[in-house]
């Protein structure tokens, strides 16, 4: 079982396993397990915290990152012998290691591999979990939820999920629009209803993408690690649409169903169309999943703060 660095380790399920049975003299151990179970410990002074994931490119590990990096560096800080372990010490432990690497010394994703390969080369993270190492360099080795890549990435996954059960249930639904909601935004864009004037969404709830042909989402295992951007300046046309989060007026569309039209909830006109398998922008760029408003049916506004100033009162003459 390889050290990465003073007091962590990294290995298999069998590894950690037998590192509890030895009792290791002067050093409580801690260890933290990234698998479908629990390892099952029974010994005093063994610290335990457990991630529930397959080693599947889909899987969401990007979630548990800085949680997972708190918990080492609390057992490093206390000079607890750390263990970090998956079933085969391949592709989950090293990537919890590498993001821990990331957020403690600062290092980019290709230094942090570099440096693992180096002492542990048969460390190999599927790519979709590289994808996510990607990700979170990209948000300066945190997660940030406010962030707009880490909510297109939490799009994406339910997306997945949507598709492969056909499944869209309200208490989903409405779980994801209140953890995509921003509640630090200084966005001041609001967009109305061009028919009717109800506020629709703010502009917080815009997805951004540059024109293009390719596509914007979290792709994962659908390509080459290597090959991720996210950013595409090849321009096809002008974008007559706008792609935004899903909000709380478009529960009662949402439900049950893959794709759908997406009407004013006030005046019932034609806002757009929702699909989470995607849509093409004008532009030519394809989106995942889809909540696309046509912008001749919106209007923008902005909220313009204005500040009361007291008058000034003219000074009284003494008499």
């Amino acid at each position: 079982m390889p050290l990465i660095k003073e007091g962590l380790f990294v290995g298999t399920r069998v590894d950690a396993s037998n590192l509890v049975s030895v009792k290791l003299p002067d050093a409580t151990l801690r260890i933290l397990t990234v698998d479908s179970e629990p390892l099952q410990i029974e010994e005093d002074g063994v610290s335990t915290k457990h991630v529930t994931c397959l080693d599947e490119p889909e899987a969401d590990l990007l979630s548990f990152f800085d949680e997972c990096s708190d918990f080492i560096t609390t057992g490093l800080q206390n000079k607890q012998t750390v263990v970090v372990h998956c079933l085969e010490g391949m592709s989950r432990s090293v990537t919890i290691v590498l993001a821990h690497l990331m957020k403690s010394d600062q290092l980019s994703v290709d230094e942090a591999v570099a440096f693992m390969k180096k002492i542990y080369p048969k460390a190999n993270p599927n790519v979709g979990f590289l994808e996510q190492l990607q990700l979170y360099e990209a948000m300066g080795s945190t997660v940030d939820k406010t962030h707009p890549a880490y909510k297109q990435y939490r799009l994406q996954l339910l997306a997945s999920q949507i598709q492969s059960t056909q499944l869209v249930t309200k208490d989903l639904l409405s779980s994801l629009i209140e953890e995509l909601k921003d509640n630090t935004a200084s966005n001041d864009k609001k967009y109305k209803c061009r028919k009717c004037r109800f506020m629709l969404f703010g502009g917080d709830s815009s997805i951004d993408h540059e024109p293009g042909s390719g596509q914007v989402s979290f792709r994962r295992h659908k390509q080459d690690s290597s090959a991720v951007n996210w950013s595409n300046s090849s321009s096809k046309g002008p974008c007559t649409s706008l792609f935004i989060e899903p909000v709380s007026w478009m529960l009662p569309l949402l439900e049950g169903t893959i794709d759908g039209k997406l009407p004013c909830p006030k005046c019932g006109g034609r806002l757009g169309s929702f699909n989470w398998a995607g849509m093409q922008c004008s532009c030519g760029k394809w989106v995942t999943p889809a909540f696309q408003i046509h912008k001749n049916r919106v209007d923008e506004s902005r909220i313009v703060c204005r500040s009361f100033v007291q008058p000034i009162q003219p000074e009284q003459s003494s008499s």
